[in-house]
């Protein structure tokens, strides 16, 4: 890759990470003023509980590498936030988690150790975005409470969160993706929700595009059935 389209390539991930940042900050903020106080207080205590639950499942699980070979000692070593965005970070195919990665370093002061806890966290905060899609899907609290237990507290969460690999990053942008979709197809349309949708889903492809089938039909069915086509098919 030319270094125009380097540079130009690195602008997108970063501007596309930003913009779902901001929106996924904003619908938390506009969660947080409405509705019930109490309500909100006990949903916050039951998340909270649930991550506590998941620090001692996960704790079952050995710290290990991803994959067998030196995949994960290659994006250890990348680094995204670089005065010339060049060189090792787009070797390979997963490029957008180390925008992850970059700010866990930048906060624990590049600690090797600091690394599955990150990943626990980010395996904890895709389980919350999935159970937040599912009730703008439509589903009621006891399903969309089904489907984070289902997606959190599974053996592969607890292997994939102990690990030093991209995958927990992955499967964050996956259901910020989801979670977009579903947020335009359920009231934030327009412009924005379709900017914001399409920049989560850019996230999936720029990390693992094979993911990104599910969040890219999602939209796809909203955009062609507006109005809350996402609930008709639930």
């Amino acid at each position: 890759m030319s270094q125009p389209l380097t540079l130009f390539f690195w602008l997108a991930v970063l501007g596309a990470f930003l913009v779902n940042a901001w929106f996924l900050g904003a619908d938390l903020l506009a969660w947080a003023r409405s509705g019930v106080a109490r309500g909100k207080l006990a949903a916050a205590a039951l998340l909270a509980a649930a991550f506590a639950c998941g620090q001692l499942f996960f704790s079952g699980v050995s710290p290990r590498g991803g994959y067998d070979n030196e995949h994960d000692f290659q994006y250890l070593g990348a680094e995204f936030f670089k005065p010339a965005p060049a060189g090792s970070a787009f070797y390979g195919k997963e490029v957008s988690p180390l925008v992850l990665d970059g700010i866990g370093d930048a906060v624990s002061g590049y600690s090797l150790a600091a690394v599955p806890a990150r990943n626990k966290l980010l395996i904890f905060l895709a389980a919350v975005l999935l159970f937040a899609c599912l009730r703008r899907c439509g589903l009621g609290l006891s399903a969309a409470f089904f489907g984070f237990a289902v997606f959190y507290f599974n053996f592969l969460s607890a292997l994939n969160g102990n690990t030093f690999s991209t995958t927990p990053g992955n499967m964050f942008y996956l259901c910020s993706a989801l979670y977009a979709a579903a947020a335009f197809d359920d009231g934030s349309r327009g412009p924005a929700g379709l900017a914001w949708a399409l920049c989560a889903i850019f996230l999936v492809v720029a990390g693992r595009y094979e993911l990104a089938v599910l969040p890219g039909l999602l939209l796809l069915v909203s955009l062609a059935r507006p109005g809350g086509a996402l609930k008709g098919l639930l």
